[in-house]
């Protein structure tokens, strides 16, 4: 029925034991939502703890959603190692990997970044990585990872609801 999208672990050349269970995320946010008996509001799903899980999804199917449209020819993946570090989404184009970690919090931290850094020493050639929050500004968090907003990322110049 085309509800959920499917990620497959990344897993080249590893130096970690990585987690290799695939990871699921809904198509649209509002499933997310009725599944978590949030009343489809926002302060509801932040008190049930469950903001983040529909921020991630949500950004993660707008980055597919745009790509899709874009007609660019991708593959996606998750990595998660089994001592708990991960990157939520690895865009993988014509070679090359662009690792995206979302966070949910305007407030971000050099911790924030940690499995950033991970993926990055376990996967030397891949030089940059990303976290996309919900914030205004483009901030470097270390030399190689850059924190980037949602509206930026999905082009677009308001902020981003989701649901």
């Amino acid at each position: 029925m085309m509800l959920v999208i499917t990620l497959e672990a990344y897993h080249r050349n590893p130096k970690k034991r990585l987690v290799k269970q695939n990871k699921i995320h809904a198509i649209d946010p509002l499933l997310l939502h009725h599944t978590f008996n949030t009343g489809f509001s926002l302060e509801r799903s932040r008190e049930l703890q469950n903001f983040g899980t529909i921020y991630e999804s949500f950004i993660c199917m707008e980055i597919h959603k745009t790509l899709f449209s874009s007609g660019i020819a991708f593959d996606s993946y998750y990595w998660r190692t089994q001592d708990g570090a991960e990157v939520d989404l690895i865009i993988e184009y014509r070679g090359k990997a662009i690792p995206f970690e979302i966070k949910s919090t305007t407030n971000l931290s050099r911790r924030d970044a940690s499995g950033l850094v991970s993926f990055l020493s376990d996967n030397p050639h891949i030089k940059q990585g990303y976290i996309v929050y919900p914030g205004r500004e483009i901030a470097e968090i270390s030399p190689n990872i850059i924190a980037v907003p949602d509206w930026w990322v999905l082009g677009c110049y308001g902020e981003i609801d989701v649901g």
